[in-house]
């Protein structure tokens, strides 16, 4: 990633802050020493591949390295041209997540906890991490990926630039990661659910992978997550968006009958589940259910024409 170098004066500011903080130990990292998370004491994954970064490219190094532990093969070489941007002499988060996508795999952003991190790390998943090893007024960003951890030494090991195992207190690495605002990512084959992620975190994640992935694919990830929370209005849209599409019209009007049993005021429920049931020639039950659309809401045109579009199907 980018660096920004300061003068010399600044430089020995920069040098005085950074002890001065050193001195104080995280907030999280207190909460790790006094209260441990029931994980193994010690967990390090070391089949994780190892790719060391060229100058200012640790973001394609970073995420070759958690797209081959998916099984999925990929390079830095080839993934350079996708998310390195050469005016910035580094790459944005959002080309991190679009790139795991064309790989047709999940990006899942976590909740900010170390301790979820850590979870991730035990149940054999390596984790994306985004640090700045400089300060706020002189960043250098970096992107490295988590791989190991011991409780008893409150350490952390991490694949990171030219160092394939990089061990760092849990402060001193939580310093770093705050300056990203958290930002770590686990990236997962499609219907493989993280142990610490949210509802509302994987179905932001599903939508953004559906739009460039495989309907098979999109199919799987929306079945995993309905199995593992019935009651997501997002997720049962989601899959019976896939399954009208992949015109399996019996399964797209099970999950939109779920979905407007989850939130009934929601329009776009009552009016998907009336496409799935004319689709099946129940037209009777169709139109019932594009006038309840209508109903909750009046002024939009869309459900007044879909129906007039169901009453001529």
């Amino acid at each position: 990633m980018r660096v920004l170098k300061p003068g010399y004066r600044s430089l020995a500011g920069l040098v005085f802050i950074i002890l001065i903080s050193a001195c104080t130990t995280p907030k999280q990292s207190i909460g790790l020493r006094e209260s441990r998370p029931d994980i193994p004491v010690f967990a390090e994954l070391t089949s994780t591949p190892f790719y060391p970064q060229r100058e200012y490219q640790c973001g394609p190094a970073a995420l070759a390295t958690v797209i081959n532990y998916s099984e999925t093969v990929t390079t830095p070489d080839l993934l350079i041209p996708q998310v390195y941007i050469p005016q910035l002499k580094g790459t944005l988060q959002m080309e991190m997540l679009a790139a795991s996508r064309r790989l047709n795999r999940m990006a899942i952003e976590q909740d900010g906890k170390l301790e979820s991190i850590l979870k991730e790390v035990a149940n054999g998943t390596p984790v994306l991490v985004m640090q700045n090893l400089g300060l706020k007024a002189y960043p250098f960003w970096h992107y490295a990926v988590v791989v190991g951890y011991d409780l008893d030494k409150q350490e952390i090991i991490l694949r990171s630039g030219e160092i394939k195992r990089l061990v760092r207190s849990f402060s001193v690495f939580e310093r770093t990661w705050k300056r990203s605002k958290f930002w770590s990512v686990v990236i997962v084959p499609p219907g493989v659910i993280p142990v610490t992620v949210s509802a509302e975190k994987y179905s932001t994640a599903a939508i953004a992978f559906e739009l460039s992935s495989t309907l098979k694919s999109s199919l799987l990830v929306y079945q995993k997550g309905i199995q593992r929370w019935p009651d997501n209005f997002l997720l049962q849209m989601g899959f019976g968006n896939i399954s009208y599409a992949l015109q399996n019209y019996a399964a797209a009007e099970t999950a939109f009958t779920t979905a407007a049993t989850i939130k009934p005021l929601k329009a776009e429920a009552w009016n998907n589940l009336a496409y799935a049931l004319v689709k099946q020639g129940k037209k009777k039950m169709s139109l019932n259910a594009v006038n309840k659309a209508i109903k909750i809401d009046p002024e939009n045109e869309k459900f007044r024409n879909s129906l007039d579009e169901i009453k001529n199907m």
